[in-house]
């Protein structure tokens, strides 16, 4: 049986402990392993630490996992989109890669603090970017991710995603029918 998982939600800590814990629930019982889970994704991105931890659980999980766009993955969920072995698009959907940026929420921020924030958004780059290029290297034409995340944002339509590799299937569209605990929905 395949578990099916649906989650359209901005990555926060909150978002990704509660997907997290899905997927522990799928597979929690080890005499009755789902054979594949598939998440049904789209998602702006959001917090780059929750989405970064969420990537290496899901590398972590020892069913095979399918990640299928099913609109919009945007920042850093293509990061985690990418956690997948086996990774799909409805047709229609997109990525977007963009730029790193920092939301502050003090008032005034010391230059030291500004220092340390500016050399975390440099080590978030260049993690993000060894990600994209490890897990999209057997692609057949490659993006320029570190262009990707300094400078103009990049919209990609599903025949870009799949010759760049951030695709692994045919696009299609994978709803399944419900049948009893293979079907769990997230409204976070």
């Amino acid at each position: 049986m395949k578990s099916n998982i649906f989650f359209n939600q901005i990555i926060t800590v909150d978002s990704v402990n509660t997907l997290r814990n899905m997927v522990l629930n799928a597979t929690s019982n080890v005499q009755s392993l789902p054979s594949e889970i598939i998440i049904h994704f789209s998602s702006p991105g959001g917090n780059l630490n929750a989405g970064f931890t969420l990537y290496n659980f899901l590398r972590s999980v020892q069913v095979p996992l399918h990640m299928h766009n099913i609109g919009n993955v945007d920042s850093v969920a293509v990061i985690i989109f990418l956690a997948a072995e086996t990774r799909s698009c409805s047709p229609h959907s997109r990525f977007k890669l963009h730029n790193l940026d920092w939301t502050f929420s003090e008032g005034s921020i010391a230059h030291a603090s500004l220092t340390e924030y500016s050399r975390q958004l440099d080590f978030e780059r260049d993690r993000y970017a060894a990600i994209f290029n490890e897990r999209t290297k057997a692609a057949q034409s490659s993006i320029d991710i570190l262009d990707c995340l300094s400078g103009s944002a990049k919209i990609i339509d599903i025949e870009t995603a799949r010759a760049s590799g951030i695709t692994t299937a045919p696009e299609a569209t994978i709803i399944p029918a419900v049948s009893a605990g293979g079907f769990w929905a997230m409204n976070v």
